[in-house]
């Protein structure tokens, strides 16, 4: 297939991403061509494909970006013909489907001179693999993890227009402390790092954060358990379609050394935009039952270069 994929930022408005699509569907793209509108979503960002996509490239590109971005879901609206029963019908669709391995797709069936009604004509809802045969051309199969794409096109993004604080998608965050005026990237880690291990120190909390540098200030949003660490990296890829953000981080626990002795540590892994990732670092113990960490390094270290933790798609 070959050629390339530009992708735009989208508000979505509150409610179902059915409802929304469905709304779309009826809207745009405003022909019965066979042409489709391809939307997909991480958490609480939404991107759209900038360009019409024909029917018969809507494989290609939708395993591409899969393969490409992993999102939560993938959300299709257009037209065209397809084949029920041995017989052409023309019809107008949305589809939505999702990383579970499910998928909505709703119908509406078009004849020549008769307004679209609000309602579709048909609605199914059901697993992938359950998918009725006439509706098969809209559901285009996704790739395995492993699975590579014969000559995929490539996958850019469009200008970031989104800004964070004024997405009420977004929680205020739970801390935020200017940066001094011409300090590093190094010093922001730092500064982060020492706010974080400060409140490990007095609570033996260490939930899953989300550090933002942006707009001379250090932001942080904490959750908790793997259900928090989930919705970290979703907010801390949100966040970072804003143009003004210059690092991204995550805070969290984790395990050093070999598998036969290993040890705790905290860390916050956090990456800039333009000098890439590094890794803070620091080893404690904790006896059962205790709180309050002990700490078996004097102070925390920086390691770079860091994880990658894809932030900022390149």
């Amino acid at each position: 297939m070959g050629g390339r994929i530009t992708l735009g930022d989208v508000q979505r408005p509150p409610g179902s991403v059915e409802g929304w699509l469905k709304d779309r569907a009826r809207a745009a793209p405003g022909t019965d061509e066979p042409v489709a509108a391809v939307v997909l979503g991480n958490g609480g960002l939404t991107r759209a494909v900038r360009e019409g996509i024909g029917l018969d490239h809507l494989p290609g590109v939708e395993a591409t970006l899969v393969g490409k971005l992993r999102p939560d879901w993938v959300g299709v609206v257009g037209g065209g013909v397809l084949q029920r029963e041995g017989r052409p019908v023309i019809v107008r669709f949305a589809r939505v489907r999702r990383s579970s391995g499910t998928v909505w797709v709703a119908v509406w069936l078009r004849i020549a001179g008769v307004p679209m009604s609000a309602v579709p004509d048909e609605v199914w809802n059901g697993k992938v693999s359950a998918v009725p045969a006439w509706l098969r051309p809209l559901v285009p199969d996704w790739p395995s993890a492993d699975e590579t794409i014969d000559d995929p096109p490539s996958v850019a993004d469009g200008p970031q227009t989104l800004q964070w604080r004024r997405d009420p998608s977004i929680a205020p965050p739970n801390f935020r402390v200017p940066v001094p005026e011409g300090a590093a990237f190094r010093d922001v880690v730092e500064l982060a790092a020492g706010l974080l291990v400060q409140r490990f120190d007095e609570s033996g909390q260490a939930d899953p954060t989300v550090v933002v540098w942006s707009d001379g200030e250090v932001c942080g949003w904490w959750g908790e358990g793997a259900r928090g660490a989930r919705g970290a990296h979703a907010l801390g890829r949100r966040i970072a379609r804003d143009a003004s953000v210059q690092a991204v981080g995550l805070f969290g626990l984790g395990r050093d050394g070999d598998d036969e002795k290993p040890s705790s540590l905290v860390m916050l892994a956090m990456e800039d935009r333009d000098l890439g990732p590094v890794m803070w670092v620091r080893h404690f113990e904790r006896a059962p039952g205790q709180v309050r960490p002990t700490w078996t390094d004097d102070q925390g270290v920086v390691r770079a270069p860091g994880p990658r933790m894809g932030w900022f798609e390149r």
